[in-house]
């Protein structure tokens, strides 16, 4: 009984800590032209890593259109 105890209570932990997907919000002062404009980005449960991805590729879009961007994941 012991045994299918802990192996039940490990199955529920490996699953609880392996979905570390929440909300995570991109924010940038987007510069151009003498104008300063705030923008935000949600991405909906994913992880951290994605959204710093999708949060860097925002920032490249804007330079690649002429502007400048400072951007940070919350």
């Amino acid at each position: 009984m012991k045994k299918i105890t802990l192996i039940a209570v490990a199955a529920i932990s490996m699953s609880v800590f392996a979905s570390c997907k929440k909300d995570y919000t991109c924010t940038c002062k987007v510069t151009s032209g003498g104008t300063t404009m705030e923008v935000a980005q949600t991405y909906p449960k994913t992880s951290k890593s994605t959204a710093k991805t999708a949060c860097d590729s925002y920032k490249s879009t804007v330079a690649m259109a002429g502007a400048t961007a400072e951007c940070s994941l919350k």
